[in-house]
């Protein structure tokens, strides 16, 4: 009996860690946080490159001077960095300042819709790790071994007591032999053992690699998206462009707002920002699950021809969708053509149920007025 709770307490513990593994890939996103690692030593002597820091979305209203953020880099936005801020936005110049501890020179200033959230912490040299598990080599022995050799090791367990003291075992195998007398006995006993090995060795490591998948690194180093759609989209644009408008057109632009999600989404507060001012805020509408929804907005200031963006925020001041074009390469690089005076331009997405953060995810027509 002693043998059997043993083995029973190394089960429990190793279902335990299942259960958390679990519990932190699923849980983590829902709290926005965000795992990278440090690809440069730009930020040296606070953080050193192969450390693991840990981002956390926050409102810009709540930054302060002294605050360590991620962004996205202006000039590639499939990079991120990590720097200091250094200035916050004010009446004369609206953008963030930022610097590495080890830099001499500041960055280029960022808009708060640049930024991805606040380091709150760090572990030294597990980004080395991160990064390791995410090759296939790596993934190999960081996840794949070690769960098969805990798998293996607790089914070896479980069979040996009831070999030694399960009358039912016995039977049970009996049966199994009557009934599989053409089976070599080599291969019904590699069966037995690895097949509840392998099993086991995969629900172990799934929740692992989804998180791996799923993690992004700073600078250097490509963010891996979700092709899967799991927001709100901004599906379709259309623009009308006036010949009087030399930069910049002020009429009006249509919004489609799709949800390729399996849930109604109320959008309530949820507002669009161009790289001027707010543009729009929506007022008590749901979009029902696979819908959309339109809205005409007439602009006071205006989008610009040659280069601009669309930005869908959140009631939590998180972005969750954008659309850029011509010169600002901020959140599409490379970015869309740009507007042409004289037409009306329509910015469609090719794809309801994707999301590759690129301009591969769009079309564009335009017609003469």
């Amino acid at each position: 009996m002693g043998r059997f709770i043993k083995t029973l307490q190394v089960s429990g513990v190793t279902l335990l860690l299942l259960c958390g593994v679990a519990l932190l890939v699923f849980a983590w996103p829902a709290s926005g946080r965000k795992a990278l690692s440090v690809q440069s030593d730009s930020m040296v002597p606070h953080l050193h490159k192969g450390d693991l820091v840990i981002v956390k979305r926050v409102p810009t209203s709540k930054l302060r001077v002294g605050d360590v953020i991620t962004f996205m880099n202006p000039h590639n936005q499939k990079q991120t960095i990590t720097h200091r801020i250094v200035e916050l936005p004010s009446q004369k110049n609206s953008k963030f300042v930022t610097k590495g501890d080890a830099n001499k020179a500041n960055d280029t200033a960022i808009s708060a819709h640049a930024v991805i959230g606040r380091v709150t912490g760090s572990i030294p040299f597990a980004g080395f790790v991160m990064d390791f598990a995410r090759h296939p080599m790596g993934l190999l022995f960081v996840v794949y071994l070690p769960a098969l050799m805990i798998a293996s090791h607790e089914w070896r367990r479980l069979m040996q007591y009831y070999k030694t003291r399960q009358q039912v075992y016995r039977l049970y195998r009996g049966r199994l032999k009557r009934h599989a007398t053409n089976i070599p006995k080599g291969v019904l006993s590699g069966v037995k053992v690895i097949a509840p090995c392998l099993i086991i060795a995969c629900l172990l490591t799934l929740p692992a690699r989804a998180a791996l998948g799923t993690t992004a690194t700073l600078t250097g180093n490509s963010i891996t998206s979700i092709s899967m759609a799991d927001h709100l989209l901004i599906s379709r644009v259309e623009f009308e462009c006036w010949p009087h408008n030399t930069n910049e057109f002020n009429t009006k632009i249509k919004i489609w707002i799709y949800n390729p999600t399996n849930t109604d989404i109320q959008i309530e507060d949820w507002y669009v920002e161009s790289s001027e001012e707010r543009l729009l805020t929506f007022h008590h509408h749901t979009i029902r699950a696979h819908h959309s929804f339109q809205q005409t907005v007439h602009l006071d200031v205006g989008l610009h021809f040659a280069g601009d963006f669309l930005l869908l925020f959140n009631t939590k001041d998180e972005p969750v969708d954008a659309i850029s074009w011509g010169s600002n390469t901020v959140y599409l690089n490379p970015s869309l053509p740009p507007l042409a005076p004289d037409t009306t331009t329509i910015f469609s997405r090719s794809s309801l149920i994707t999301d590759t953060n690129t301009a591969a995810d769009w079309t564009m027509s335009t017609s003469p007025h």
